[in-house]
């Protein structure tokens, strides 16, 4: 995993479970995170942004673009609830995105007085979450206890 310097505790979680799983992408994720070199951060009232460097030495994965966005998370014991986005560019980890659903991402005041977004909240889970239905016209965003390794494969098969 990235190095325990470069990232705080809400972001390894977050990047932990976004990679947990068997899939030969998945490790290759894992192995490359362990050469991310740099970091840049960026929080708003939208949510966090971290943006990884990646050593030029490592393997790149195929397919080279996408996401990975099956992880929610909760904040301050469960009352907001977010999602958390991987972006995969050029067959490199790029970015890390969290942000909240239905809330302002949390600030927190500074020693000096100023109101700064939190770059580290206190975080919920994280947890898988794909859709369940009630019935056809009852879509709803769930929770699951597993990552559907199915989902994974058929959509990065495309």
């Amino acid at each position: 995993m990235v190095a325990p310097d470069l990232l705080n505790s809400f972001e390894r979680q977050l990047l932990s479970k976004l990679t947990d799983g068997d899939h030969p992408l998945l490790e290759g994720l894992r192995k490359q995170a362990g050469s991310v070199t740099s970091v840049r951060r960026n929080a708003s009232s939208f949510g966090i942004e971290v943006e990884f460097e990646v050593a030029e030495s490592a393997d790149r994965i195929e397919p080279a673009d996408f996401c990975l966005s099956d992880v929610g998370f909760g904040l301050y014991d469960d009352d907001e609830t977010g999602q958390a986005v991987l972006h995969i560019k050029d067959g490199c980890l790029r970015k890390l995105a969290a942000h909240l659903i239905f809330e302002m991402w949390p600030s927190v005041i500074t020693p000096g007085g100023m109101n700064e977004y939190s770059a580290c909240p206190e975080c919920f889970g994280p947890y898988y979450v794909g859709y369940t239905y009630d019935n056809v016209a009852d879509k709803r965003w769930g929770r699951l206890p597993n990552r559907d390794m199915t989902e994974i494969s058929r959509a990065l098969a495309t």
